[in-house]
């Protein structure tokens, strides 16, 4: 099965990367450029027909780029301006790769890499061991590899706000939620979720100490005070904007109700509402462990709590797909943090338990994979097919 071997392949390289010494940069970044080159350049060789959202925005857009003599700026022009259809970013990218004879394989392969290598990236800085890198890396393939092939522009978005993730643990807030911003005006709207993160890391720190490092020794000038009078201006401004939204929000939902593609209208239009085992399932089989084993952890660790609520809104979100089939999206910024939980979640035991606790972490994923993608057929992704036949 071409899906295992690439898995295989590519952790292999990425655990010879994370076992080379710093000193040795040059075999190292070998390393971890054939890791990732393996899953990018499956993704790009594959048939237009892996992934069915390749033959809605990805392949007929090249297609038209490369047969139309309109420019990138109008194609730019449009998308802000009269309708939008891929975005900026993704206009932008297509636009380029129609002008190269493989451009469909190139896009294909640009996207799975802007996909992987950021999550890559937040792998390779966590302090674990190569072996705990290595079922992190797992767990993103298991989960998420085969929706990169298909809700391609949401999983960018995805990784790109999961890379982020660093700038609010280093208490860089404004830089995290700009980074939220940019990302939903540029890639896909859906990337304001995310902001579900910024509210449960609150939750989950302690408030005392978030209090202790972010207001002790403040010395109150001129400056901060003219400062903190722009902010309560803004914060004003935020108030009215939100009263008027508050008012008028009948208008608003009536209008979004008639566009097709809103969740609105497929609120407003669902028939029935069916809860989503499988992933209660797989949630519980992730969270069990550790919440009945290593209870008195997760009430110390802010990290822990912060992994634990995650996983959590993300069984609730999910279960959106009871509304309708593609609301399940808005739960995958919040479960890609499975990615960085499974490895500590596994840390929490003696190191006479990690074994058998790194088998069972790895045994949830694969299962989940097996599930989605094969019993269910998840999005034509299997069995496989190559452009090269």
């Amino acid at each position: 099965m071409i899906y295992l071997a690439c898995y295989l392949g590519s952790c292999l390289f990425a655990y010879l990367n994370f076992k080379t010494k710093k000193e040795n940069r040059i075999v190292s970044s070998l390393f971890m450029a054939v890791a990732i080159f393996i899953p990018c350049f499956i993704a790009g060789i594959r048939d237009f027909h892996i992934g069915t959202d390749v033959n809605v925005y990805v392949k007929p857009v090249i297609e038209s780029m490369r047969n139309s003599s309109t420019g990138l700026f109008t194609l730019l022009y449009n998308e802000i301006f009269v309708e939008e259809t891929n975005g900026l970013f993704f206009t932008a990218m297509l636009y380029i790769f129609s002008r190269f004879k493989n451009g469909l394989f190139l896009a294909l392969f640009t996207i799975e890499f802007l996909c992987l290598f950021p999550v890559y990236c937040t792998i390779l800085k966590q302090k674990l061991s190569a072996g705990l890198k290595v079922i992190s890396l797992f767990c993103y393939f298991c989960f998420f590899y085969h929706l990169s092939l298909n809700l391609m522009k949401q999983c960018i978005a995805v990784s790109i706000v999961f890379w982020g993730f660093d700038l609010l643990k280093k208490g860089k807030d404004k830089k995290f939620l700009f980074l939220i911003l940019l990302t939903t005006l540029l890639i896909h709207k859906t990337a304001i979720i995310a902001l579900l993160i910024y509210a449960v890391y609150i939750l989950s720190v302690n408030k005392n100490e978030a209090l202790i490092n972010r207001y002790i020794k403040v010395k109150v000038s001129m400056e901060e005070k003219s400062e903190r009078r722009k902010k309560n201006w803004c914060f004003f401004i935020l108030i009215a904007a939100s009263i008027f939204m508050i008012f008028n929000v009948r208008f608003i939902l009536e209008i979004l109700v008639h566009i097709k593609h809103s969740y609105i209208y497929q609120l407003s239009h669902m028939k029935s509402f069916e809860l989503k085992y499988s992933n209660f399932l797989v949630m519980i089989l992730l969270l069990l462990p550790v919440n009945i084993l290593r209870r008195n952890k997760l009430k110390t660790d802010y990290e822990y709590r912060f992994y634990n609520f995650t996983l959590i809104f993300s069984t609730v979100l999910y279960q959106f797909v009871g509304v309708s089939p593609a609301l399940y999206r808005l739960s995958l910024y919040l479960l890609i943090f499975v990615v960085l939980a499974v490895p500590d979640f596994i840390k929490l035991f003696r190191k006479d338990e990690r074994i058998l606790m790194s088998a069972y972490y790895m045994l949830i994923p694969a299962v989940n994979f097996v599930f989605e993608v094969i019993m269910n057929s998840y999005a034509e992704v299997y069995p496989y097919a190559t452009m090269l036949g």
